[in-house]
């Protein structure tokens, strides 16, 4: 039998982290600096984060927090956050308010 080499470790999938910045914001009365939601999302994902999420980049930070900006992008295009707001400050949309609630629903029934 040949042996193989496992599979490099996988970052967290961009979709896990949707939700922490929808509730994160929601907590927050919908809106919030980026520096305060990514030290919200840090602390409650910590504990899923791997070597690859924890693997400093060229630039300086972990590669868990650029990928932030990536799931920024995607919860504009869905409606759920504004686009466009203050540099630095993200806040919920009336559907982000929608999916928070959903989330929170889905939260209370596990």
């Amino acid at each position: 039998m040949i042996a193989r080499q496992a599979p490099p470790p996988r970052p967290v999938e961009l979709a896990e982290y949707e939700g922490l910045i929808v509730g994160a914001l929601a907590d927050r009365g919908g809106s919030a600096s980026r520096r305060e939601i990514v030290a919200a999302v840090g602390e409650a994902i910590a504990a899923r984060h791997g070597p690859a999420d924890l693997e400093p980049l060229p630039s300086g930070p972990p590669r868990w927090k650029p990928r932030l900006g990536k799931v920024l992008t995607r919860l504009v295009r869905r409606g759920w956050l504004v686009a466009g707001s203050s540099r630095g400050e993200w806040e919920l949309t009336e559907r982000g308010w929608a999916k928070a609630r959903r989330e929170e629903q889905q939260d209370r029934s596990v």
